[in-house]
């Protein structure tokens, strides 16, 4: 039966050097055939086991060891290559110790000798509902020992992603949807998906104002969701702040902020009336008061009022008296008063021009000068004082000489 095989083996490379087909371009190369024995540790392998060619570390053929550990006999195999260049072998994806140099043409009995074959391990993959593992993918999948094998988890609408369970004792992180788990036995591992809760955000109001982000109502978001608050005051109204369910929110005094949604939560935005005060003015004779006017004014709670008195021919304005605690300048005819509450004020006039401010007392011994200009007035001095020493030399030389 081995002579058939090999006269069969002779046969087809005889062929393949007899016979030259016509190609368009060059011809190709025929292949190089191998027959032989497999055997692991010395021990025939197993029927069926694959039989890997690489020429130059490429994938070029690919058989099965058939019965009494022989391949290469029926069906031939013919691996295509390249002339001179290296051929290795894989036998059940263990690499052989054999190999050979590609020639065209040529048939080779090579048998191939390997160690022990390990069965590659088997990663066995699946998902609870809401999502599905994207990588590998879900089903079994073989690995050689130690691989690192990628784990991506992919949640559907309205889940999220929760962890890994199973056999998670090489996976990087079972908390992440995307890890890797490294292939040291056979593992069946699922990926697990949880619904995302959605909670209520019931949002109202007090009389003065509205919320006009996000509405006010009940509205509903999915867990950790960021919402945006903002209030807005009606005209003659104040916001004031946010309460109920203030825990998570950025600010519960500001009229904009935003509200963490990690549960149901009721809140209310709080307004109320801008307070009105009163200022009443008056003047005393000699006067008035030009700027608001006299009488009876309203303005809300902080404005700032401008104060403006005009004295009368043959008077001046002396000062703002009453309720004088928040006026900036009671000595100013102009000025001004921030509303903090109801106030009444005069402005007072007298007959006459204004006094004339008097003088500060000059110094003792003389006119004070300001200390900065001292360092000035002494080298003036000093320039003096050569200038009259230098004329009197003069005098007494023209005398002398005379």
């Amino acid at each position: 039966r081995r002579a058939g095989a090999l006269a069969l083996l002779l046969a087809l490379a005889l062929v393949a050097g007899a016979v030259t087909p016509v190609f368009a371009d060059e011809p190709p190369e025929p292949p190089h055939y191998f027959y032989g024995t497999v055997t692991s540790d010395g021990a025939l392998v197993s029927p069926g086991t694959s039989v890997e060619a690489y020429v130059g570390g490429v994938l070029r053929a690919t058989t099965s060891v058939a019965a009494g550990g022989q391949y290469g006999y029926s069906p031939p195999f013919g691996v295509p290559g390249t002339p001179g260049a290296e051929v290795t072998f894989r036998v059940g994806g263990v690499l052989a110790n054999e190999t050979a140099v590609w020639s065209s043409g040529n048939v080779q009995e090579l048998n191939l000798t390997i160690g022990e074959i390990v069965e590659p391990y088997e990663l066995t993959v699946d998902s609870t509902a809401g999502g599905t593992v994207t990588s590998p993918g879900e089903g079994t999948f073989p690995y050689s020992a130690g691989t690192v094998v990628n784990l991506v988890a992919q949640a559907d609408a309205g889940y999220q992603f929760v962890n890994w369970t199973g056999d998670v004792g090489t996976i990087a992180n079972a908390n992440a949807a995307s890890t890797t788990i490294t292939m040291n036995g056979d593992y069946e591992i699922t990926a697990n998906f949880a619904e995302v809760p959605t909670y209520d955000l019931t949002v109202g109001s007090t009389a003065g104002g509205s919320v006009t982000a996000p509405g006010e109502g009940v509205f509903s978001y999915a867990a950790g969701t960021v919402v945006n608050l903002v209030a807005q005051a009606d005209a003659g109204y104040q916001f004031v702040n946010w309460t109920g369910d203030v825990g998570t929110i950025a600010n519960a005094n500001a009229a904009s902020t935003t509200i963490t949604m990690n549960g149901d939560y009721s809140i209310t935005a709080n307004f109320a009336e801008i307070p009105i005060y009163d200022l009443t003015l008056d003047s005393t004779d000699g006067g008035s008061v030009v700027d608001p006017g006299e009488g009876v004014f309203s303005f809300e709670d902080g404005t700032t009022v401008n104060l403006v008195a005009q004295a009368d021919t043959g008077y001046h304005f002396v000062n703002w008296t009453g309720n004088v605690g928040t006026v900036a300048n009671v000595n100013a005819a102009s000025t001004i008063v921030t509303m903090n509450g109801d106030y009444s004020i005069t402005a007072n006039f007298a007959e006459g021009p204004p006094p004339t401010p008097t003088p500060p007392p000059p110094a003792v011994g003389g006119t004070a000068y300001p200390a900065d200009k001292l360092p000035f007035i002494a080298a003036g001095l000093a320039a003096l004082v050569a200038m009259v020493a230098g004329a009197l030399i003069a005098v007494r030389r023209r005398t002398a000489n005379g």
